[in-house]
């Protein structure tokens, strides 16, 4: 892919699975092989499905208004995107997350995501959404 049309598969992705919780979308982003460390924790494809329906269960709203900033290599397929999620907790508590996501592409779906989360509140949930299941 290029440096735009990976931009565009990210963003497309976060939009469906992500912020809609369209479970049944994962495929058309993620390989079978797919593989995902989020602070630490290392995740398959159906166990990023699981957190989808746990965040899904948790959430009534996730929003990712804009990425701070977006590199992508060409040649390696990987790209990494920084940006801030708005929260809104099913019990109404509001927060930010703070992300850094290293993605690697590979056959026009992203086979690696590398993760860190950073919460701006002391808030248990808001800590370990980015990982929880």
């Amino acid at each position: 892919m290029t440096k735009k049309e990976a931009l565009s598969f990210i963003k497309e992705m976060y939009e469906e699975v992500l912020t809609k919780f369209n479970i049944e979308k994962v495929e058309t982003y993620f390989s079978p092989e797919y593989q995902q460390v989020t602070d630490g924790e290392v995740s398959t494809l159906d166990e990023f499905k699981k957190h989808l329906s746990t965040l899904k269960g948790l959430t009534k709203q996730l929003e990712i208004p804009a990425f701070h900033d977006v590199l992508f290599e060409e040649e390696t397929q990987q790209g990494c995107f920084r940006y801030t999620v708005h929260v809104e907790l099913a019990n109404g508590d509001r927060g930010f997350i703070d992300v850094m996501a290293l993605f690697t592409l590979l056959d026009g779906k992203i086979i690696r995501c590398d993760e860190l989360t950073r919460a701006h509140e002391k808030h248990e949930t808001f800590e370990q959404l980015g990982h929880i299941s």
